[in-house]
């Protein structure tokens, strides 16, 4: 469960969704190696297997071995992440809400290194949801 919460807006700093803020941010993630970066990877690591190219990463999904097609999947989880942790910090919400650590995927946006780049860098506010619910008035 991924939640981002912002303060009523009567009180908020006016912060809304930035598209290029969205896009710069999930290149960042990208460049720390997770987020989009892994299943991107993964497309163009088919492509240099099966001698193809010309195609945008995504299209040699079709031709991936069991393997590989488990490895999409968690990627794909990974990707969400990574899009979720970057639309927060584009539209200025107040708390990231998770009870994910991304302990069991390995590379993680959500790791303890990627967290403290991101509160470090972004002033992400991670939270629980028993921490959420122990701010509300």
């Amino acid at each position: 469960m991924r939640l981002a919460v912002r303060t009523p807006p009567n009180t908020h700093s006016g912060r809304t969704l930035a598209p290029d803020r969205y896009h710069s941010v999930g290149r960042e993630i990208a460049d720390r190696g997770v987020g989009s970066a892994i299943i991107e990877s993964i497309g163009l690591a088919i492509e240099s297997r099966t001698g193809k190219s010309g195609q945008p990463w995504f299209s040699y999904f079709a031709m991936a071995t069991p393997a590989e097609e488990a490895a999409i999947g968690k990627a794909v989880a990974e990707w969400a992440d990574g899009d979720a942790l970057a639309s927060h910090i584009a539209s200025g919400a107040d708390f990231f809400c998770t009870e994910d650590q991304g302990k069991s995927a390995g590379l993680s946006v959500l790791n303890a290194d990627n967290r403290l780049w991101a509160e470090t860098t972004h002033g992400v506010k991670f939270v629980t949801l028993a921490e959420l619910s122990a701010k509300s008035p």
